[in-house]
């Protein structure tokens, strides 16, 4: 492994490692958790 991403989206989480060719060897996506949605709404306002 090379390199690491993760992704948090509005509804989910993707994580991605990547070998020395930029090439994903693996990818996991979970669901956003419920107190994190709570989170981002009080920040917005």
């Amino acid at each position: 492994m090379i390199a690491g991403d993760m992704d948090m989206g509005g509804t989910k989480i993707e994580a991605s490692l990547f070998d020395n060719d930029w090439q994903a060897v693996e990818t996991r996506r979970v669901a956003m958790p419920r107190w994190w949605q709570r989170c981002k709404s009080k920040w917005r306002g």
